[in-house]
Protein backbone atom coordinates (compact mmCIF):
# COMPACT_ATOMS: atom_id res chain seq x y z
CA UNK A 1 0.00 0.00 0.00
CA UNK A 2 2.86 2.13 -0.29
CA UNK A 3 4.80 3.82 -2.89
CA UNK A 4 8.19 1.97 -2.62
CA UNK A 5 8.96 -1.39 -0.35
CA UNK A 6 12.62 -1.36 1.40
CA UNK A 7 12.89 -4.94 1.62
CA UNK A 8 15.75 -6.63 4.13
CA UNK A 9 16.23 -10.00 5.10
CA UNK A 10 17.31 -11.73 8.41
CA UNK A 11 17.92 -14.78 8.78
CA UNK A 12 18.50 -17.46 11.81
CA UNK A 13 19.42 -20.63 12.08
CA UNK A 14 18.86 -22.95 15.43
CA UNK A 15 21.73 -22.26 17.87
CA UNK A 16 22.86 -25.89 17.12
CA UNK A 17 22.32 -25.99 13.09
CA UNK A 18 25.37 -25.87 11.07
CA UNK A 19 24.44 -21.75 9.93
CA UNK A 20 22.74 -20.00 6.98
CA UNK A 21 23.96 -20.42 3.47
CA UNK A 22 22.00 -18.81 1.79
CA UNK A 23 18.37 -17.37 1.01
CA UNK A 24 17.30 -16.68 -2.19
CA UNK A 25 13.66 -14.74 -3.18
CA UNK A 26 11.95 -14.18 -6.55
CA UNK A 27 9.52 -11.00 -7.68
CA UNK A 28 8.56 -12.96 -10.74
CA UNK A 29 6.84 -16.30 -9.68
CA UNK A 30 10.23 -18.66 -9.56
CA UNK A 31 11.26 -17.18 -13.09
CA UNK A 32 14.07 -15.60 -12.00
CA UNK A 33 15.55 -16.54 -8.79
CA UNK A 34 18.01 -14.39 -6.92
CA UNK A 35 20.43 -15.12 -3.80
CA UNK A 36 19.92 -12.39 -1.23
CA UNK A 37 23.10 -10.12 -0.22
CA UNK A 38 21.68 -6.95 0.24
CA UNK A 39 18.46 -5.17 1.33
CA UNK A 40 16.52 -3.82 -1.77
CA UNK A 41 13.91 -1.96 -3.30
CA UNK A 42 10.24 -2.66 -4.56
CA UNK A 43 8.97 -0.23 -6.85
CA UNK A 44 6.83 -1.62 -9.38
CA UNK A 45 3.32 -0.36 -9.55
CA UNK A 46 0.89 -3.00 -8.92
CA UNK A 47 0.34 -5.89 -7.09
CA UNK A 48 3.69 -8.40 -6.93
CA UNK A 49 4.33 -11.68 -4.54
CA UNK A 50 7.52 -11.82 -3.03
CA UNK A 51 8.64 -15.34 -2.81
CA UNK A 52 11.19 -16.15 -0.34
CA UNK A 53 12.94 -19.40 1.41
CA UNK A 54 16.75 -20.10 2.95
CA UNK A 55 18.53 -22.88 3.09
CA UNK A 56 21.45 -24.03 5.67
CA UNK A 57 24.99 -25.41 5.28
CA UNK A 58 23.43 -28.90 5.83
CA UNK A 59 21.34 -28.95 2.87
CA UNK A 60 18.29 -27.61 5.35
CA UNK A 61 15.47 -25.73 3.13
CA UNK A 62 12.98 -23.78 4.56
CA UNK A 63 9.55 -23.66 3.35
CA UNK A 64 9.21 -21.22 0.93
CA UNK A 65 7.27 -17.82 2.29
CA UNK A 66 5.25 -15.56 0.40
CA UNK A 67 3.99 -11.98 0.83
CA UNK A 68 1.84 -10.03 -1.65
CA UNK A 69 3.06 -6.36 -2.00
CA UNK A 70 0.85 -3.87 -3.13
CA UNK A 71 2.40 -0.72 -4.54
CA UNK A 72 -0.22 2.37 -5.64
CA UNK A 73 1.04 4.92 -7.27
CA UNK A 74 -1.98 6.26 -9.46
CA UNK A 75 -4.40 8.62 -8.17
CA UNK A 76 -8.07 7.08 -7.51
CA UNK A 77 -10.24 6.54 -10.57
CA UNK A 78 -13.57 9.02 -9.85
CA UNK A 79 -15.99 9.31 -12.27
CA UNK A 80 -18.48 12.57 -11.89
CA UNK A 81 -21.68 13.66 -13.70
CA UNK A 82 -24.01 16.89 -13.16
CA UNK A 83 -28.13 16.73 -14.02
CA UNK A 84 -27.87 19.78 -15.81
CA UNK A 85 -24.70 22.16 -16.44
CA UNK A 86 -26.49 25.56 -17.33
CA UNK A 87 -29.55 26.43 -15.25
CA UNK A 88 -31.98 29.04 -17.05
CA UNK A 89 -33.44 31.64 -16.56
CA UNK A 90 -32.13 33.36 -13.58
CA UNK A 91 -35.76 33.19 -11.95
CA UNK A 92 -34.04 32.88 -8.07
CA UNK A 93 -35.84 29.73 -8.53
CA UNK A 94 -34.35 26.73 -6.43
CA UNK A 95 -33.16 24.11 -8.69
CA UNK A 96 -32.70 20.45 -7.82
CA UNK A 97 -29.08 19.14 -9.67
CA UNK A 98 -28.64 15.46 -9.29
CA UNK A 99 -25.12 14.58 -8.49
CA UNK A 100 -23.77 11.17 -9.39
CA UNK A 101 -20.33 10.37 -8.94
CA UNK A 102 -18.20 6.99 -8.22
CA UNK A 103 -15.01 6.66 -6.82
CA UNK A 104 -12.55 3.30 -7.07
CA UNK A 105 -8.74 2.44 -6.35
CA UNK A 106 -7.92 -0.97 -7.69
CA UNK A 107 -4.32 -1.76 -5.49
CA UNK A 108 -5.08 -0.01 -2.07
CA UNK A 109 -8.24 0.84 -1.35
CA UNK A 110 -10.07 4.05 -1.02
CA UNK A 111 -9.59 5.91 2.32
CA UNK A 112 -11.61 9.06 1.71
CA UNK A 113 -14.12 10.11 -0.19
CA UNK A 114 -16.52 13.88 -0.62
CA UNK A 115 -18.12 15.98 -2.37
CA UNK A 116 -18.51 19.55 -2.26
CA UNK A 117 -20.28 22.11 -4.09
CA UNK A 118 -19.35 26.06 -3.79
CA UNK A 119 -19.83 29.35 -5.31
CA UNK A 120 -18.30 31.42 -6.88
CA UNK A 121 -20.56 34.00 -4.69
CA UNK A 122 -19.23 32.76 -1.53
CA UNK A 123 -22.85 31.65 -0.66
CA UNK A 124 -22.76 28.07 -1.23
CA UNK A 125 -20.31 26.19 0.39
CA UNK A 126 -21.85 22.50 0.81
CA UNK A 127 -19.71 19.09 1.86
CA UNK A 128 -21.01 15.71 1.17
CA UNK A 129 -19.55 12.30 2.75
CA UNK A 130 -21.49 10.77 -0.38
CA UNK A 131 -21.15 11.16 -3.98
CA UNK A 132 -24.40 10.99 -4.64
CA UNK A 133 -26.23 14.01 -4.18
CA UNK A 134 -29.27 16.02 -5.12
CA UNK A 135 -28.56 19.59 -4.55
CA UNK A 136 -30.62 22.74 -4.59
CA UNK A 137 -29.15 25.05 -6.68
CA UNK A 138 -30.20 28.83 -6.85
CA UNK A 139 -31.28 29.73 -10.33
CA UNK A 140 -29.87 33.38 -9.91
CA UNK A 141 -26.80 35.58 -10.86
CA UNK A 142 -25.95 39.32 -10.17
CA UNK A 143 -27.09 41.42 -13.03
CA UNK A 144 -23.45 42.86 -13.47
CA UNK A 145 -21.62 39.61 -13.52
CA UNK A 146 -21.17 39.14 -17.43
CA UNK A 147 -20.03 35.42 -17.46
CA UNK A 148 -22.83 34.03 -15.17
CA UNK A 149 -22.95 32.54 -11.76
CA UNK A 150 -20.34 29.65 -11.54
CA UNK A 151 -21.30 26.64 -9.01
CA UNK A 152 -18.27 24.60 -8.64
CA UNK A 153 -19.11 20.81 -7.98
CA UNK A 154 -15.90 18.97 -7.09
CA UNK A 155 -15.24 15.35 -6.30
CA UNK A 156 -12.39 14.47 -4.30
CA UNK A 157 -11.07 10.92 -3.04
CA UNK A 158 -7.84 9.37 -1.35
CA UNK A 159 -6.71 6.27 -1.37
CA UNK A 160 -4.56 4.23 1.41
CA UNK A 161 -1.26 5.18 0.07
CA UNK A 162 -1.67 8.65 -0.14
CA UNK A 163 -2.71 9.17 -3.55
CA UNK A 164 -4.88 12.49 -4.13
CA UNK A 165 -7.70 12.48 -7.13
CA UNK A 166 -9.80 15.42 -8.07
CA UNK A 167 -12.82 15.88 -10.66
CA UNK A 168 -14.40 18.77 -11.29
CA UNK A 169 -17.88 20.26 -13.01
CA UNK A 170 -18.97 23.28 -13.24
CA UNK A 171 -23.01 24.62 -13.51
CA UNK A 172 -23.58 27.79 -15.21
CA UNK A 173 -26.75 30.22 -14.42
CA UNK A 174 -25.65 31.88 -17.45
CA UNK A 175 -26.08 35.56 -17.53
CA UNK A 176 -28.11 35.25 -20.96
CA UNK A 177 -29.05 32.33 -23.29
CA UNK A 178 -26.05 33.26 -25.33
CA UNK A 179 -23.66 32.77 -22.67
Amino acid sequence: MLTNIFTRFTTKDDSSGSGILRTEYTLDDGQTVKTYTNPFTISTKGISKLKFRSMDKAGNEEIPQELEIKIDKTTPVIALNVSSDIIWPPDKQMINVTISGSAEDNISGLASKNLSVNDEYHVYNLTFDDLNQIVPLEAWRNGNDSDGRTYKVQAKTEDKAGNVGIVEKVVLVAHDQKN
